[in-house]
């Protein structure tokens, strides 16, 4: 999921914490980091650069800009 106002490409909404579902090592993660409903970069850029491959350039930078650490440091 796109969240723009946050600025992130987040993955599983609603994170697993009170989910009866368990779906492994993932849940061992606090709620809101890496898979379990934060942002994961490693698996983000496939978002990035599948829309990079459909021709989609701006959405591309939209979406990198999102995963670049660098962007999500206090004033940028």
């Amino acid at each position: 999921m796109v969240r723009r106002e946050s600025r992130l490409i987040q993955l599983f909404d609603p994170p697993f914490d009170k989910s009866p579902m368990e779906p492994g090592y993932i849940k061992g993660y606090v709620p809101g980091v890496r898979e379990n409903g934060g942002q994961y970069t490693h698996a983000a850029i496939w978002a990035v650069m599948a829309f990079a491959l459909a021709g989609e350039t701006d959405r591309a930078w939209e979406l990198f800009k999102f995963i670049n650490p660098i962007l999500h440091a206090p004033g940028t």
